[in-house]
């Protein structure tokens, strides 16, 4: 065989074959409403999960306490991303505004301040308190105990 049909016939190939490639990775891309499980904006729950009758707290009787280092209100950063998971998980039980207790710009690394913060949750009848730094961890296990 004649080295330019080859090499022409090789160059066909992989013309083809890349063609064939883009054309499976694109394919993978089509355009999709976005997920948004804080807000549920785009997402629904197709499971067929069963919920069996418990006892607990009535959703009445809830009342979650969220401890965050700095203010949710200035609109980024991991403390508004992790509001946006409490608004989401708020208006997915349908809890009121008062039943939701935010601690805001407590220091992480001041077990007092934590204690502190946490301690207020708890005399506000806080039953679920979330504390959401990695430096409010060590006050949170002791004070759970």
């Amino acid at each position: 065989m004649n080295k330019k049909v080859y090499c022409k016939r090789t160059k066909a190939f992989y013309r083809i074959f890349a063609a064939a490639a883009c054309s499976l990775l694109l394919a993978g891309c089509q355009a999709q409403k976005p997920d948004d499980y804080a807000t549920n904006q785009g997402y629904s729950d197709n499971s067929t999960v069963s919920v069996q009758n418990t006892t607990g707290i009535t959703k009445e009787n809830i009342k979650v306490g969220v401890i965050h280092l700095s203010d949710p209100a200035e609109g980024s950063g991991y403390t508004y991303t992790h509001d946006l998971g409490i608004q989401g998980m708020q208006q997915n039980l349908g809890l009121s505004d008062d039943q939701i207790i935010r601690k805001i710009n407590v220091d992480d690394s001041d077990a007092q301040k934590t204690r502190t913060a946490i301690q207020e949750c708890i005399d506000a009848g806080c039953n679920i308190i979330f504390s959401t730094s990695w430096g409010y961890m060590q006050t949170t296990a002791e004070m759970a105990e």
